[in-house]
């Protein structure tokens, strides 16, 4: 707005312009006071689990709840269950055999390399009030 109030397209730019300084001053205080830190961020998911367990845990869920359904027939959800502890069984011996050709190919660094490739492990910049 003008001072005889009316409103014009200059000052509209002078604000944008105006806010875009005011801002990008904050964000440079911001930058000099508070000092910068990397995290690590690790992956919850296991690097043995696969298809072939989520697969077994979606059966054993499905086993249970038709278990409640039916008024305690747990045979089928006791199945499930044992199929799903046989397939972590094998998936972490089918992973250990993945490290262990690793290892025995290129060195003692490489199943460490392989496996933060594998799940994408990443290292975000975040603000932090304190380094340590």
């Amino acid at each position: 707005m003008t001072r005889t109030g009316t409103c014009s397209g200059a000052n509209t730019d002078d604000v944008s312009e105006f806010t875009e300084a005011v801002v990008g001053f904050i964000g440079k205080l911001v930058d000099d006071t508070i000092p910068r830190i990397t995290i690590k961020k690790f992956s919850n998911q296991k690097p043995w689990v696969d298809r072939t367990i989520r697969e077994a845990l979606n059966s054993r869920t499905a086993a249970y709840n038709a278990g409640i359904i039916s008024g305690g027939k747990w045979g089928e959800y006791k199945s499930a269950a044992y199929g799903v502890r046989r397939a972590v069984r094998e998936a972490k011996r089918r992973y250990g055999k993945k490290l262990e050709t690793q290892f025995q190919q290129s060195g003692s660094r490489s199943p460490v390399a392989g496996t933060t490739d594998d799940h994408g492990l990443q290292e975000p910049t975040l603000w932090a009030d304190e380094c340590g």
